[in-house]
């Protein structure tokens, strides 16, 4: 009768240290992914930001253009 629960006291703790790491491992999947989103968020912006600026690079060098064309 020891034995038997002995055994289940094994079990259980088996299965208590299963459902952590469970969730130990689901935690570190959902940081993961929102550390992703964070990532392509930032290169967007990146995207964006580099747009911004070769389009003003683009109206400066026209407007020096229209400038050295009155002159």
């Amino acid at each position: 009768a020891n034995f038997k629960a002995e055994v289940e006291k094994v079990r259980n703790w088996l299965k208590d240290d299963k459902e952590k790491r469970d969730g130990i491992e689901k935690e570190l999947r959902d940081y993961i992914a929102g550390l992703e989103k964070q990532l392509k968020d930032e290169k967007d912006g990146a995207i964006k930001l580099k747009d911004a600026l070769e389009e003003a690079n683009t109206e400066k060098a026209a407007a020096r253009k229209a400038l050295e064309a009155k002159d």
